[in-house]
């Protein structure tokens, strides 16, 4: 085997490497959302921290310090969309990482940076699905909307925008996730501008 064979063969030998590096980092992410789905069907048990002890072990430490770079938080309120720092409340600092796991999950899973943002309703400090996915008040169109609801209530607390960058090579995939997780399927409400139930983009009187 000449110089340039072995140089070949060193290349490609480091390619396949990497792919396997790949796969077992996205098995590692895909068992860790599988070990959630018993854990969400006890009886009484908080999905939160279920979803949280599930997904972190198969996050990257740094990414995990990160995160609150990594997500936008806003508040929805009569005095318009207020950002919110994930440290000023435990609870919600505990919903953002959740939702930045699964956002991390789903990027590792199709290979793409997922981007995500909560909304939640400020003055009945509830975190609320955004919908309908399009919005005219505030123009915003988000291509999927999870929803996180806690074992001992039907309404969702936490959810999160999802824009994927190929919703058509990615929706099967994500639907499939969705099953796993026990969470309600996207929904395409529509309104006309002024009635978003949030009270975004409203006119003071």
């Amino acid at each position: 085997m000449d110089v340039l064979e072995k140089a070949r063969a060193r290349r490609t030998a480091a390619r396949a490497a990497a792919e396997r590096a790949a796969l077992d980092w996205q098995d590692a992410v895909v068992e860790s959302i599988d070990q959630l789905v018993d854990q969400l069907r006890l009886a009484g048990v908080d999905r939160l921290a279920c979803f949280e002890a599930a997904v972190r072990p198969a996050l990257d430490g740094e990414a995990w310090e990160e995160r609150e770079d990594l997500v936008t938080v806003a508040f929805a309120s009569d005095a318009g969309v207020l950002r919110f720092t994930p440290s000023d409340d435990e609870r919600w600092a505990t919903s953002v990482e959740l939702w930045d796991d699964l956002r991390s999950a789903l990027s590792r899973i199709h290979g793409t940076d997922v981007p995500a943002s909560l909304v939640v309703d400020l003055d009945a400090r509830v975190a609320v699905g955004y919908e309908p996915l399009h919005c005219p008040d505030v123009g915003i169109e988000p291509d999927l909307v999870l929803h996180l609801v806690r074992a001992d209530s039907n309404e969702p607390f936490a959810s999160l925008l999802l824009e994927l960058p190929d919703p058509d090579a990615a929706i099967d995939r994500v639907n499939d996730l969705l099953d796993r997780y026990g969470l309600e399927p996207p929904t395409r409400p529509e309104h006309e501008p002024g009635e978003c139930d949030l009270g975004l983009g409203e006119e003071d009187d």
